[in-house]
Protein backbone atom coordinates (compact mmCIF):
# COMPACT_ATOMS: atom_id res chain seq x y z
CA UNK A 1 0.00 0.00 0.00
CA UNK A 2 1.38 3.38 -1.02
CA UNK A 3 2.24 5.54 1.98
CA UNK A 4 2.86 8.46 -0.36
CA UNK A 5 -0.59 8.21 -1.95
CA UNK A 6 -2.33 8.08 1.42
CA UNK A 7 -0.24 10.92 2.84
CA UNK A 8 -1.01 13.01 -0.27
CA UNK A 9 -4.72 12.86 0.59
CA UNK A 10 -4.09 13.98 4.20
CA UNK A 11 -2.00 17.04 3.32
CA UNK A 12 -3.14 20.45 2.04
CA UNK A 13 -2.81 20.76 -1.77
CA UNK A 14 0.80 21.46 -2.68
CA UNK A 15 1.88 21.95 0.93
CA UNK A 16 3.44 19.99 3.78
CA UNK A 17 5.80 17.03 3.81
CA UNK A 18 5.26 13.28 3.94
CA UNK A 19 7.92 11.38 5.90
CA UNK A 20 7.89 7.60 5.64
CA UNK A 21 9.65 6.03 8.59
CA UNK A 22 11.51 2.74 8.49
CA UNK A 23 10.40 -0.56 10.04
CA UNK A 24 11.96 0.52 13.35
CA UNK A 25 9.36 3.31 13.71
CA UNK A 26 11.94 5.89 14.88
CA UNK A 27 10.45 9.37 15.04
CA UNK A 28 12.98 12.11 14.31
CA UNK A 29 11.51 15.64 14.38
CA UNK A 30 14.35 16.87 12.17
CA UNK A 31 13.05 14.73 9.30
CA UNK A 32 9.98 16.96 9.11
CA UNK A 33 12.14 19.91 8.01
CA UNK A 34 10.46 23.27 8.66
CA UNK A 35 7.05 22.28 7.32
CA UNK A 36 4.06 23.55 9.27
CA UNK A 37 2.04 20.51 8.18
CA UNK A 38 3.35 16.96 7.93
CA UNK A 39 2.25 13.35 7.74
CA UNK A 40 4.58 10.82 9.39
CA UNK A 41 4.36 7.05 9.50
CA UNK A 42 4.42 4.08 7.17
CA UNK A 43 2.08 1.67 5.44
CA UNK A 44 1.15 -1.80 6.58
CA UNK A 45 3.45 -4.79 6.52
CA UNK A 46 2.51 -7.69 4.21
CA UNK A 47 0.49 -10.59 5.59
CA UNK A 48 3.42 -12.90 4.87
CA UNK A 49 5.57 -11.18 7.51
CA UNK A 50 6.25 -13.80 10.22
CA UNK A 51 4.22 -13.28 13.39
CA UNK A 52 7.29 -12.81 15.60
CA UNK A 53 8.68 -10.06 13.34
CA UNK A 54 5.22 -8.47 13.11
CA UNK A 55 4.93 -8.43 16.91
CA UNK A 56 8.29 -6.67 17.25
CA UNK A 57 7.26 -4.09 14.65
CA UNK A 58 3.92 -3.56 16.42
CA UNK A 59 5.65 -2.86 19.75
CA UNK A 60 7.91 -0.32 18.07
CA UNK A 61 4.95 1.29 16.35
CA UNK A 62 2.90 1.63 19.52
CA UNK A 63 5.90 2.97 21.45
CA UNK A 64 6.46 5.63 18.79
CA UNK A 65 2.80 6.62 18.75
CA UNK A 66 2.72 6.91 22.57
CA UNK A 67 5.80 9.13 22.45
CA UNK A 68 4.32 11.38 19.77
CA UNK A 69 1.02 11.67 21.65
CA UNK A 70 2.84 12.60 24.89
CA UNK A 71 5.51 14.94 23.51
CA UNK A 72 4.01 16.16 20.26
CA UNK A 73 5.80 16.09 16.94
CA UNK A 74 8.73 18.44 17.10
CA UNK A 75 6.64 21.37 18.29
CA UNK A 76 3.70 20.37 16.14
CA UNK A 77 0.33 19.31 17.38
CA UNK A 78 -1.04 15.84 16.62
CA UNK A 79 -4.14 16.34 14.49
CA UNK A 80 -4.95 12.72 13.93
CA UNK A 81 -3.62 9.16 14.02
CA UNK A 82 -4.96 6.71 11.47
CA UNK A 83 -4.41 2.96 11.30
CA UNK A 84 -3.55 1.44 7.95
CA UNK A 85 -4.63 -2.18 7.60
CA UNK A 86 -2.62 -4.66 5.58
CA UNK A 87 -4.00 -5.34 2.09
CA UNK A 88 -5.67 -8.73 2.29
CA UNK A 89 -4.11 -10.71 -0.53
CA UNK A 90 -4.66 -13.94 1.39
CA UNK A 91 -8.32 -14.92 1.69
CA UNK A 92 -10.24 -15.18 4.92
CA UNK A 93 -13.79 -14.68 6.09
CA UNK A 94 -12.71 -11.87 8.39
CA UNK A 95 -9.06 -11.01 8.85
CA UNK A 96 -8.07 -12.14 12.37
CA UNK A 97 -7.92 -8.99 14.43
CA UNK A 98 -4.67 -9.87 16.15
CA UNK A 99 -2.86 -10.52 12.85
CA UNK A 100 -4.30 -7.34 11.37
CA UNK A 101 -3.23 -5.26 14.37
CA UNK A 102 0.32 -6.60 14.39
CA UNK A 103 0.87 -5.83 10.70
CA UNK A 104 -0.95 -2.49 10.59
CA UNK A 105 0.68 0.73 9.58
CA UNK A 106 -0.14 4.19 10.89
CA UNK A 107 -0.27 7.76 9.61
CA UNK A 108 0.14 10.68 12.01
CA UNK A 109 -1.10 14.14 11.01
CA UNK A 110 1.00 16.93 12.52
CA UNK A 111 0.46 20.67 12.32
CA UNK A 112 2.00 23.73 13.98
CA UNK A 113 -0.97 25.97 13.16
CA UNK A 114 -4.71 25.73 12.89
CA UNK A 115 -6.58 23.14 10.88
CA UNK A 116 -5.99 23.47 7.14
CA UNK A 117 -8.28 21.79 4.55
CA UNK A 118 -6.66 18.63 3.27
CA UNK A 119 -7.03 17.17 -0.21
CA UNK A 120 -9.54 14.64 1.14
CA UNK A 121 -11.55 17.48 2.74
CA UNK A 122 -11.73 19.34 -0.58
CA UNK A 123 -13.00 16.17 -2.24
CA UNK A 124 -15.60 15.71 0.51
CA UNK A 125 -16.73 19.31 0.12
CA UNK A 126 -17.16 18.88 -3.64
CA UNK A 127 -19.15 15.70 -3.03
CA UNK A 128 -21.53 17.63 -0.77
CA UNK A 129 -20.44 16.11 2.53
CA UNK A 130 -21.08 18.04 5.73
CA UNK A 131 -17.82 19.19 7.35
CA UNK A 132 -14.28 17.76 7.15
CA UNK A 133 -13.79 14.02 7.33
CA UNK A 134 -13.08 12.68 10.80
CA UNK A 135 -13.22 8.93 10.28
CA UNK A 136 -12.30 6.87 7.25
CA UNK A 137 -10.75 3.59 6.22
CA UNK A 138 -7.80 3.02 3.94
CA UNK A 139 -8.22 0.68 1.01
CA UNK A 140 -5.81 -1.30 -1.14
CA UNK A 141 -3.46 0.85 -3.20
CA UNK A 142 -4.02 4.09 -1.28
CA UNK A 143 -7.74 4.91 -1.30
CA UNK A 144 -9.65 6.49 1.58
CA UNK A 145 -13.30 5.59 2.15
CA UNK A 146 -15.80 7.22 4.47
CA UNK A 147 -19.54 7.11 5.09
CA UNK A 148 -20.68 10.73 4.78
CA UNK A 149 -23.89 12.67 5.16
CA UNK A 150 -24.89 15.50 2.86
CA UNK A 151 -27.57 16.84 0.57
CA UNK A 152 -27.92 13.47 -1.16
CA UNK A 153 -28.40 11.71 2.20
CA UNK A 154 -25.97 9.07 3.43
CA UNK A 155 -23.38 7.92 0.92
CA UNK A 156 -19.97 6.30 0.64
CA UNK A 157 -17.20 8.66 -0.42
CA UNK A 158 -14.07 7.22 -2.04
CA UNK A 159 -10.99 9.38 -2.65
CA UNK A 160 -7.70 8.43 -4.29
CA UNK A 161 -4.86 10.01 -6.22
CA UNK A 162 -6.00 10.68 -9.79
CA UNK A 163 -4.53 8.15 -12.19
CA UNK A 164 -3.13 5.98 -9.39
CA UNK A 165 -3.94 2.34 -8.68
CA UNK A 166 -6.64 3.41 -6.21
CA UNK A 167 -8.34 5.98 -8.46
CA UNK A 168 -12.06 5.57 -7.64
CA UNK A 169 -13.01 6.61 -11.18
CA UNK A 170 -12.55 3.01 -12.33
CA UNK A 171 -15.13 1.56 -9.95
CA UNK A 172 -17.39 4.52 -10.68
CA UNK A 173 -17.31 3.51 -14.34
CA UNK A 174 -18.78 0.13 -13.44
CA UNK A 175 -21.54 1.70 -11.35
CA UNK A 176 -22.36 4.07 -14.21
CA UNK A 177 -22.57 1.15 -16.65
CA UNK A 178 -24.96 -0.70 -14.34
CA UNK A 179 -27.03 2.30 -13.31
CA UNK A 180 -29.91 1.65 -15.69
CA UNK A 181 -30.39 -2.04 -14.91
CA UNK A 182 -32.25 -1.61 -11.62
CA UNK A 183 -29.94 -3.87 -9.63
CA UNK A 184 -30.87 -3.27 -5.99
CA UNK A 185 -27.67 -4.84 -4.64
CA UNK A 186 -25.37 -2.58 -6.68
CA UNK A 187 -24.66 0.92 -5.27
CA UNK A 188 -25.97 3.85 -7.30
CA UNK A 189 -23.37 6.33 -8.49
CA UNK A 190 -24.30 9.69 -6.96
CA UNK A 191 -21.40 11.72 -8.30
CA UNK A 192 -17.76 11.71 -9.35
CA UNK A 193 -15.15 14.35 -10.16
CA UNK A 194 -11.62 15.43 -9.34
CA UNK A 195 -9.99 18.13 -7.24
CA UNK A 196 -6.39 19.04 -6.33
CA UNK A 197 -4.89 16.00 -8.03
CA UNK A 198 -7.36 13.56 -6.47
CA UNK A 199 -10.38 11.73 -7.85
CA UNK A 200 -13.51 11.14 -5.83
CA UNK A 201 -16.75 9.23 -6.22
CA UNK A 202 -19.91 9.16 -4.14
CA UNK A 203 -22.18 6.12 -4.14
CA UNK A 204 -25.31 5.13 -2.28
CA UNK A 205 -24.91 3.43 1.08
CA UNK A 206 -26.38 -0.07 1.10
CA UNK A 207 -27.60 -1.93 4.20
CA UNK A 208 -26.05 -5.06 5.64
CA UNK A 209 -22.71 -6.40 6.83
CA UNK A 210 -20.05 -8.65 5.28
CA UNK A 211 -21.18 -12.25 5.86
CA UNK A 212 -19.05 -14.51 8.03
CA UNK A 213 -19.38 -17.34 5.52
CA UNK A 214 -20.80 -18.12 2.12
CA UNK A 215 -24.17 -19.80 2.41
CA UNK A 216 -26.17 -21.49 -0.31
CA UNK A 217 -28.69 -18.64 -0.28
CA UNK A 218 -25.97 -16.01 -0.73
CA UNK A 219 -24.36 -18.00 -3.54
CA UNK A 220 -27.70 -18.27 -5.34
CA UNK A 221 -28.35 -14.53 -4.92
CA UNK A 222 -24.89 -13.77 -6.30
CA UNK A 223 -25.56 -16.14 -9.20
CA UNK A 224 -28.74 -14.23 -10.09
CA UNK A 225 -26.82 -10.94 -10.06
CA UNK A 226 -24.06 -12.34 -12.28
CA UNK A 227 -26.65 -13.59 -14.77
CA UNK A 228 -27.99 -10.03 -15.12
CA UNK A 229 -24.63 -8.39 -15.80
CA UNK A 230 -24.38 -7.07 -19.38
CA UNK A 231 -22.94 -9.06 -22.25
CA UNK A 232 -20.23 -7.56 -24.45
CA UNK A 233 -19.87 -7.64 -28.22
CA UNK A 234 -17.27 -9.99 -29.61
CA UNK A 235 -15.15 -12.56 -27.75
CA UNK A 236 -13.87 -12.25 -24.19
CA UNK A 237 -10.67 -10.21 -24.41
CA UNK A 238 -10.08 -9.64 -20.69
CA UNK A 239 -8.13 -12.92 -20.16
CA UNK A 240 -5.58 -11.96 -22.81
CA UNK A 241 -5.04 -8.58 -21.15
CA UNK A 242 -4.64 -10.25 -17.77
CA UNK A 243 -2.17 -12.82 -19.08
CA UNK A 244 -0.16 -10.03 -20.68
CA UNK A 245 0.25 -8.45 -17.22
CA UNK A 246 1.46 -11.78 -15.83
CA UNK A 247 3.85 -12.38 -18.74
CA UNK A 248 5.34 -8.91 -18.40
CA UNK A 249 5.91 -9.34 -14.67
CA UNK A 250 7.33 -12.87 -15.03
CA UNK A 251 8.96 -13.26 -18.47
CA UNK A 252 10.44 -16.64 -17.50
CA UNK A 253 6.91 -18.05 -17.75
CA UNK A 254 6.13 -16.55 -21.17
CA UNK A 255 5.88 -19.94 -22.87
CA UNK A 256 3.37 -21.38 -20.40
CA UNK A 257 1.37 -18.15 -20.44
CA UNK A 258 1.18 -18.34 -24.23
CA UNK A 259 -0.19 -21.88 -24.06
CA UNK A 260 -2.82 -20.82 -21.53
CA UNK A 261 -3.82 -17.91 -23.75
CA UNK A 262 -4.43 -20.27 -26.67
CA UNK A 263 -6.59 -22.57 -24.54
CA UNK A 264 -8.64 -19.67 -23.19
CA UNK A 265 -9.11 -18.15 -26.63
CA UNK A 266 -10.51 -21.45 -27.93
CA UNK A 267 -13.08 -21.42 -25.13
CA UNK A 268 -13.82 -17.72 -25.66
CA UNK A 269 -14.73 -18.41 -29.28
CA UNK A 270 -17.60 -20.63 -28.07
CA UNK A 271 -18.85 -18.55 -25.11
CA UNK A 272 -20.32 -15.05 -24.73
CA UNK A 273 -18.25 -12.23 -23.23
CA UNK A 274 -19.81 -10.82 -20.07
CA UNK A 275 -19.18 -8.07 -17.55
CA UNK A 276 -17.47 -9.33 -14.39
CA UNK A 277 -17.13 -7.76 -10.95
CA UNK A 278 -13.57 -9.09 -10.80
CA UNK A 279 -13.26 -9.56 -7.01
CA UNK A 280 -16.49 -11.22 -5.92
CA UNK A 281 -15.86 -12.75 -2.50
CA UNK A 282 -17.51 -12.52 0.89
CA UNK A 283 -15.64 -9.40 2.04
CA UNK A 284 -17.10 -7.49 -0.91
CA UNK A 285 -20.63 -8.65 -0.15
CA UNK A 286 -23.23 -7.25 2.23
CA UNK A 287 -25.91 -9.46 3.72
CA UNK A 288 -28.93 -9.08 5.95
CA UNK A 289 -31.09 -11.89 7.33
CA UNK A 290 -29.13 -14.36 5.27
CA UNK A 291 -29.75 -12.72 1.91
CA UNK A 292 -27.57 -10.60 -0.34
CA UNK A 293 -28.09 -6.85 0.16
CA UNK A 294 -25.04 -5.36 -1.55
CA UNK A 295 -22.03 -5.98 -3.79
CA UNK A 296 -19.25 -3.44 -3.27
CA UNK A 297 -15.79 -2.49 -4.58
CA UNK A 298 -16.14 -2.72 -8.36
CA UNK A 299 -12.62 -1.41 -9.09
CA UNK A 300 -11.46 -4.73 -10.63
CA UNK A 301 -14.38 -4.99 -13.06
CA UNK A 302 -13.99 -6.06 -16.67
CA UNK A 303 -16.51 -5.52 -19.45
CA UNK A 304 -15.48 -8.54 -21.55
CA UNK A 305 -14.64 -11.45 -19.29
CA UNK A 306 -15.35 -15.15 -19.69
CA UNK A 307 -18.62 -16.13 -17.99
CA UNK A 308 -18.44 -17.91 -14.65
CA UNK A 309 -15.26 -16.32 -13.35
CA UNK A 310 -17.04 -14.25 -10.70
CA UNK A 311 -18.90 -17.23 -9.25
CA UNK A 312 -15.72 -19.28 -9.41
CA UNK A 313 -13.91 -16.65 -7.36
CA UNK A 314 -16.72 -16.56 -4.83
CA UNK A 315 -16.77 -20.33 -4.35
CA UNK A 316 -13.02 -20.86 -4.73
CA UNK A 317 -12.05 -18.24 -2.17
CA UNK A 318 -14.62 -19.53 0.30
CA UNK A 319 -13.13 -23.02 0.00
CA UNK A 320 -9.61 -21.60 0.34
CA UNK A 321 -10.56 -19.49 3.36
CA UNK A 322 -11.35 -22.57 5.39
CA UNK A 323 -7.78 -23.75 4.84
CA UNK A 324 -6.24 -20.26 4.97
CA UNK A 325 -4.88 -20.89 1.48
CA UNK A 326 -3.94 -18.32 -1.13
CA UNK A 327 -4.90 -17.89 -4.78
CA UNK A 328 -2.42 -20.45 -6.10
CA UNK A 329 -3.59 -23.20 -3.75
CA UNK A 330 -7.21 -22.26 -4.46
CA UNK A 331 -6.63 -22.65 -8.19
CA UNK A 332 -4.81 -25.98 -7.87
CA UNK A 333 -7.81 -27.23 -5.86
CA UNK A 334 -9.83 -26.96 -9.14
CA UNK A 335 -12.96 -25.49 -7.50
CA UNK A 336 -14.79 -25.42 -10.85
CA UNK A 337 -15.03 -29.21 -10.59
CA UNK A 338 -16.56 -29.07 -7.09
CA UNK A 339 -20.12 -29.81 -6.11
CA UNK A 340 -20.33 -26.39 -4.46
CA UNK A 341 -19.56 -24.58 -7.71
CA UNK A 342 -21.89 -26.84 -9.67
CA UNK A 343 -24.73 -26.01 -7.29
CA UNK A 344 -23.98 -22.27 -7.23
CA UNK A 345 -23.62 -21.97 -11.01
CA UNK A 346 -26.46 -24.22 -12.25
CA UNK A 347 -29.00 -21.39 -12.44
CA UNK A 348 -26.38 -19.05 -13.89
CA UNK A 349 -25.57 -21.29 -16.85
CA UNK A 350 -29.27 -21.91 -17.43
CA UNK A 351 -29.94 -18.16 -17.53
CA UNK A 352 -27.09 -17.69 -20.03
CA UNK A 353 -28.25 -20.62 -22.15
CA UNK A 354 -24.79 -22.20 -21.94
CA UNK A 355 -23.46 -25.57 -20.79
CA UNK A 356 -19.65 -25.46 -20.93
CA UNK A 357 -17.88 -28.80 -21.06
CA UNK A 358 -14.82 -29.90 -19.05
CA UNK A 359 -12.25 -28.30 -21.37
CA UNK A 360 -14.15 -25.01 -21.41
CA UNK A 361 -14.41 -25.08 -17.62
CA UNK A 362 -10.66 -25.64 -17.34
CA UNK A 363 -10.17 -22.55 -19.50
CA UNK A 364 -12.59 -20.57 -17.34
CA UNK A 365 -10.58 -21.66 -14.30
CA UNK A 366 -7.35 -20.43 -15.92
CA UNK A 367 -9.03 -17.14 -16.84
CA UNK A 368 -10.14 -16.73 -13.22
CA UNK A 369 -6.60 -17.26 -11.94
CA UNK A 370 -5.18 -14.83 -14.53
CA UNK A 371 -7.75 -12.17 -13.60
CA UNK A 372 -6.93 -12.38 -9.89
CA UNK A 373 -3.15 -12.47 -10.36
CA UNK A 374 -3.22 -9.53 -12.78
CA UNK A 375 -5.58 -7.51 -10.57
CA UNK A 376 -3.27 -7.95 -7.58
CA UNK A 377 -0.24 -6.93 -9.64
CA UNK A 378 -1.99 -3.85 -11.01
CA UNK A 379 -2.97 -2.63 -7.56
CA UNK A 380 0.21 -3.72 -5.77
CA UNK A 381 3.08 -3.95 -8.30
CA UNK A 382 5.53 -4.73 -5.48
CA UNK A 383 4.01 -8.22 -5.24
CA UNK A 384 6.14 -9.20 -8.25
CA UNK A 385 9.18 -8.78 -5.97
CA UNK A 386 7.68 -10.57 -2.97
CA UNK A 387 9.17 -14.04 -3.20
CA UNK A 388 6.62 -15.81 -0.99
CA UNK A 389 3.67 -14.43 -2.96
CA UNK A 390 5.23 -15.27 -6.30
CA UNK A 391 6.20 -18.77 -5.22
CA UNK A 392 2.72 -19.61 -3.90
CA UNK A 393 0.49 -17.86 -6.42
CA UNK A 394 2.44 -17.77 -9.68
CA UNK A 395 5.21 -20.37 -9.74
CA UNK A 396 3.02 -23.09 -8.20
CA UNK A 397 0.37 -22.56 -10.90
CA UNK A 398 2.51 -22.01 -13.98
CA UNK A 399 4.99 -24.66 -12.85
CA UNK A 400 2.15 -27.17 -13.20
CA UNK A 401 1.53 -25.91 -16.73
CA UNK A 402 -1.54 -24.09 -15.46
CA UNK A 403 -3.42 -27.39 -15.44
Amino acid sequence: MSFRDLAFLLLPPGDGVAVETGPGWRFEPGDLEDAAVAVWGRGAFPWELPTRAAAVAAVRRETALLRIRALGGGGRRVRGIHRVLAPQIQPGRVAPRARAFLRAGALVELSSGGAVPRVVDLAAREAGAEGPLRRFRSGMGGQLRSVVRGGAGVGVLRVGRAGGPADPARAAGALAALGGLGLAVVPRLLGMDGVAGASWSLESHLPGHPPLRLTGALARDASKLCARLPRADGPARAPSRDLAVVAEAFPRWAGVVSELREEIERAAAELPAVMAHGDLWTQNLLAGRGRLTGVLDWDAWQADSLPGTDLLHLVGMDRAARRRAGLGAAYLDRPWRSEAFGSASAGYWEALGERPGPRAMDAIGAAWWAAQAASSLRRLPELARRESWVRSNVDAVLGSGGR
